[in-house]
């Protein structure tokens, strides 16, 4: 009797041991392509795995991901992407985006309106970060900016108002109008040697931004750069 007993005690742990895994299993609610080799799945805990070679184009025929927003959690692209493309991640309700090292380049509007977007991490290799790539990514507090790059476009981080620090990579040359606009968060900057001008509007509406370091480098500071910068005593050269 009581080997019967041990036995089946045993038997209950194995089964209890197993339920979280299976628990935890995600199926896949919904595929497509979302570029000429490239698919997408989405699972049951809302994780959006993007895979293939190439360039991630947002999906404009058959099964569109958007129909899976209220689900959609997290973006993880896979190793063999090459590129992400215009508008490819546009309004995305993603939290977090994994981004592979393959990954050269990304386009205008690429992650734009990402309101739940926290924190990315761009992989070295991408040399600019287009214009409007992460425009209107309310909750977006932290971006890691890889060495390689040397350019930031027009309104790339416009209106990321939960964005305290921004940090610029030192090979950096070339910033676009209204780069950094209503990131009404954004407390400091320091410009690295290289840049040669601020863009109109760079820092439009940046109200709690206090101090800003500008390179030897900078020439000429466009119109309305720090137009709206209420909190704005130091600036150092």
């Amino acid at each position: 009797m009581k080997k019967r007993v041990w036995s089946f005690a045993l038997l209950l742990c194995m089964v209890l041991t197993l339920l979280p895994g299976t628990a935890l299993a995600a199926d896949v609610v919904a595929s497509g392509t979302c570029g000429e080799s490239v698919t997408w799945a989405l699972d049951s805990n809302g994780v959006l795995t993007v895979s293939g070679t190439g360039t991630v184009e947002k999906p404009d025929g058959g099964v569109l991901w958007s129909d899976y927003y209220p689900n959609l959690q997290k973006v993880v692209i896979e190793k063999g992407i090459t590129g992400i493309g215009d508008n490819a991640f546009m309004t995305c309700p993603m939290t977090s985006v994994e981004i592979p090292k393959s990954v050269t380049s990304i386009g205008s509007h690429a992650f734009a309106a990402c309101g739940r977007l926290q924190r990315v991490v761009l992989p070295d290799g991408i040399t600019a970060i287009p214009n409007n790539a992460f425009f209107a990514c309310f909750k977006l507090t932290s971006i890691v900016i890889p060495d390689s790059v040397t350019s930031i476009g027009e309104k790339a981080f416009s209106n990321c108002s939960a964005l305290v620090s921004i940090p610029v990579p030192d090979g950096v040359t070339s910033i676009g109008a209204g780069a950094f606009s209503g990131c009404d968060g954004l407390r400091s900057m320091t410009f690295p040697e290289g840049v040669s001008e601020i863009g109109a509007f760079t820092f439009e509406h940046c109200e709690q931004l206090t101090d800003v370091t500008i390179a030897k480098s900078v020439t000429a500071i466009g119109e309305g750069a720090f137009y709206g910068c209420l909190d704005l005593a130091d600036v150092y050269y």
